[in-house]
C-alpha cells in the first residue's frame, strides 16, 4: 500500500497549521483522493547506469550536460552514475 504524508499533502496544497478554521471539507477530499490513489496508482521505477565524464565543472551524463562545480565535486573519480525514476501507473481511468 501506498503511504501518503497528509501534513505534506496539505502543505503542498497550500494549506499550513498557520491556518484557522474549519479543515473538515477540505480533509473529507484528501480522504476521497487517497483512497481512489490507493485502489488505482501501481507503483513502478526504473533504474538506469549511465557514463559519467567531467571536465572543466561540465559534467556529460548520458546525452545530458551539466555545468556545476559543486556536482563536480560529489562526482571526482566516479566514472558512471545511476538514475533512478519512481512513477506511478493507473489501473482505471474512472476516479469516482
Amino acid at each position: 500500500m501506498i503511504e501518503i504524508n497528509r501534513k505534506e499533502a496539505l502543505r503542498y496544497l497550500g494549506y499550513r497549521q498557520s491556518i484557522e478554521g474549519d479543515l473538515t471539507e477540505i480533509n473529507s477530499a484528501l480522504d476521497h483522493c487517497i483512497e481512489v490513489l490507493q485502489k488505482t496508482a501501481v507503483p513502478r521505477h526504473i533504474v538506469k547506469r549511465l557514463p559519467l565524464t567531467i571536465e572543466n565543472h561540465t559534467i556529460t551524463i548520458g546525452d545530458m550536460v551539466i555545468h556545476s562545480k559543486n556536482l563536480e565535486n560529489n562526482l571526482k573519480g566516479c566514472h558512471a552514475v545511476y538514475l533512478f525514476a519512481d512513477y506511478y501507473r493507473y489501473r482505471s481511468r474512472s476516479f469516482d
